[in-house]
Parts: C-alpha cells; sequence; structure tokens
C-alpha cells in the first residue's frame, strides 16, 4: 500500500514538473526571453594563433585571465588573446579553485605564451586578481574575464595610447554583449521587462 501511494506521489510530481517546464517555456517564449536561434557575432575570432617569435621574448603585457567555472567559455576566451595583431604578451590563467574543468580546459591550448595556476583553495575574484597581480613582471595587465573575448586588435591599440600618453595610466574600450554562443546582442533582439 505505501509503495503504490509513494509511486502515485512521484508520478504526480513528474507530471508537475513537466507542465511546469512547458510553462516557462511558454512565457519565456512570449516575453521574447527564449531566442533559440544564435545572434551573429560582432567580430570574427581567428582560431589561428597569431604567434610573433621576437615579440614573445620580451613580452611587456601580461594578459591575466581569473576563472572560475568557465570550462565552457576560457577555450574561446585564450583563442581571443592568441589571435590578437600585437604579440608581445604572455597569458596567466588563475583558476579559482573551479570545481569544473576550467583548468583543464586552458591547458589544452599548448601555446608557449600560456600559464595556468590554480589557486589550492577559493579565494573570490578580487584576491585571486591581487594575488596574481603581485606576481607579474611586465610593465602592462590587460584584464580578461574568463567568460569574454578580446577584440583582436584591442592589445595593439591600448598599448599605443599607452605608449603615445606618458600620462595615461589606464585606458578602457567599448564593448559588445555577446550571448552563450557568442552572438552580438542588441537592444532590438531582448526582451524589455
Amino acid at each position: 500500500m505505501w509503495n503504490r501511494l509513494r509511486s502515485k506521489q512521484i508520478a504526480g510530481c513528474e507530471s508537475d514538473r513537466v507542465r511546469l517546464a512547458k510553462l516557462a517555456r511558454e512565457i519565456l517564449a512570449r516575453r521574447g526571453i527564449h531566442r533559440p536561434t544564435c545572434r551573429p557575432a560582432p567580430f570574427p575570432i581567428s582560431t589561428r594563433s597569431k604567434f610573433h617569435s621576437v615579440d614573445a621574448l620580451q613580452p611587456d603585457i601580461t594578459v591575466l585571465i581569473p576563472a572560475f567555472r568557465h570550462e565552457g567559455f576560457i577555450e574561446e576566451a585564450l583563442r581571443s588573446v592568441l589571435a590578437q595583431t600585437y604579440g608581445g604578451f604572455r597569458v596567466l590563467v588563475v583558476d579559482d579553485a573551479s570545481p569544473d574543468k576550467t583548468a583543464h580546459q586552458a591547458r589544452l591550448l599548448t601555446d608557449p605564451r600560456i600559464t595556468v595556476k590554480a589557486n589550492g583553495s577559493n579565494m573570490g575574484l578580487g584576491n585571486s586578481v591581487l594575488s596574481a597581480l603581485g606576481k607579474i613582471d611586465t610593465p602592462f595587465v590587460a584584464l580578461l574575464n574568463s567568460d569574454d573575448v578580446f577584440h583582436p586588435e584591442r592589445l595593439e591599440r591600448c598599448l599605443t595610447i599607452l605608449l603615445d600618453s606618458p600620462n595615461t595610466q589606464l585606458v578602457a574600450t567599448g564593448i559588445s554583449l555577446i550571448d552563450a554562443c557568442g552572438g552580438h546582442i542588441t537592444l532590438e533582439d531582448v526582451s524589455r521587462i
């Protein structure tokens, strides 16, 4: 008797979950939030590394990539750095004790300019970045979040401004919002909830 009653309860919960999931999809679709089609990327990211061996001998920029739970994004972030038009950089990925395979994914790219370090325990974004900054010896640092990508000319453009304007200490650039597929998000294709 108890097993039959329990089976009916479980079946009832599962059918409630199915109905709830269907209702949620319908609501998202009506609001314009659920977009199954991928948007076009804001700019192309080459899959080929632009390795400049002369520039790499004495890099003057460290691209610091703090990472946590971004195994699905870290490879594209790294590829966007490796595709830069300026090659005098090294990359430091600092994995903040991710429970997923973020560090493993970063290590799959075998470029000599990439170093992957893993924190022994989760330090949080701020402390992880501060700890890494203390170990960087290049004159310039570019910060890239592990779920973002660089425009192919970003390092070149930023370095030009820094070198041409000795009083400039910080360069910020425009952004293009992208979705999980790497597509460009615009006001025209998102919900206005």
